[in-house]
C-alpha cells in the first residue's frame, strides 16, 4: 500500500481533518480549538487513511469490493501505525495552536484564498460521494458561496496589466476600528502623509495619503489614504476629492449619496 505522509504541521492537519470530518457528518461537528482531543484523534487517522493514502483503492483490491473485517482491520492497523510514527505529536494534545503572526495585506489575502481554494477542494470531494438530495443542495450552495468569496478575492486584487495609462488599481476597505486612520497595519508620522484639504463627511477626520509608496504584499507596493471610516490603497498617488471619497463611503454602504464635489 502506498503511504506517503506529508511533513503537516499540528495545526493544518488537525483543521484539514475537522473541515474534512465536519462536510462529511454535519450532525457531529467538531471545533479544531475547543472539542476534546480524543474525539479528535480519531478524525485524524481517518482524514490521514482516506486522504493521505491509497487506503481505499487498496481495499477494494485486496476484497474485491466485498466487506473483510480482517483485512480492513490490517490496513487500518498499518496507516496508524505509519501515522503515529509520522505524527508523534498525535499522542498529546498540541494545542493552543501559536498565533499566527499579522502578515502585509496581499500576503494575508493569498492566505486566505489558500484557505478557501482548500474548503473548494473538500467540498467538490464530499460532493461527488454524497448522494442525499438534500444534503448535495446545502454542499451545493456551500460550493457557490466559497467561490464566489474566491472570485471577490481574486478580483478585488487583480494584478494584471493595466488597460491604459489612466487605469489605477484601487483597493478600499473598512478602517478596522472606525475610530482611527487604519493604514493596513502601518503607523505614520504626519511627515509621511499629505492632507487633501477636506473631511470625510461621516466621521469628520481629515483625508489624509501617504507620500510615497509601501510594501503591501506579494513584492507590490501601495499608496495608502484613510479617514476614520475606510481606507484605500492605489497603484499610483491620486488626487482625491471630497465627490470621490464620499462614492468610497458608499460603495461600502457607509454613506447613502455622496456629498457634492466642493469648489476647488
Amino acid at each position: 500500500m502506498q503511504i506517503s505522509l506529508l511533513h503537516w504541521p499540528p495545526v493544518r492537519l488537525v483543521r484539514e481533518s475537522i473541515l474534512n470530518h465536519n462536510l462529511r457528518h454535519p450532525a457531529t461537528e467538531l471545533d479544531a480549538e475547543k472539542s476534546p482531543w480524543p474525539e479528535i484523534v480519531p478524525v485524524i487517522y481517518a482524514f490521514v487513511r482516506h486522504e493521505l493514502t491509497n487506503y481505499d483503492a487498496e481495499l477494494r483490491a485486496q476484497t474485491e469490493g466485498a466487506y473483510d473485517e480482517e483485512k480492513r482491520n490490517r490496513l487500518v492497523a498499518q496507516v496508524t501505525a505509519r501515522a503515529r510514527a509520522a505524527f508523534p505529536w498525535l499522542r498529546r494534545d498540541p494545542r493552543p495552536f501559536p498565533q499566527e503572526k499579522k502578515s502585509l495585506e496581499l500576503d494575508e489575502t493569498a492566505r486566505r484564498l489558500a484557505d478557501l481554494r482548500t474548503l473548494e477542494y473538500h467540498i467538490k470531494q464530499v460532493l461527488s460521494e454524497t448522494r442525499d438530495r438534500e444534503r448535495r443542495k446545502e454542499l451545493k450552495e456551500k460550493l457557490e458561496n466559497t467561490r464566489q468569496r474566491i472570485a471577490n478575492l481574486t478580483s478585488a486584487f487583480d494584478s494584471s496589466p493595466p488597460p491604459s495609462d489612466r487605469h489605477i488599481w484601487v483597493l478600499s476597505r473598512k478602517t478596522q476600528t472606525g475610530a482611527e486612520y487604519d493604514w493596513f497595519g502601518y503607523r505614520f508620522h504626519l511627515n509621511h502623509l499629505e492632507l487633501f484639504g477636506f473631511t470625510c463627511p461621516l466621521c469628520g477626520a481629515s483625508v489624509m495619503e501617504t507620500k510615497r509608496a509601501f510594501p503591501f504584499g506579494q513584492g507590490q507596493k501601495r499608496f495608502f489614504a484613510s479617514c476614520y471610516c475606510v481606507c484605500i490603497a492605489t497603484g499610483k498617488f491620486i488626487r482625491l476629492t471630497s465627490k470621490r471619497w464620499g462614492e468610497i463611503l458608499g460603495e461600502h454602504n457607509l454613506l447613502e449619496r455622496p456629498p457634492p464635489e466642493e469648489p476647488e
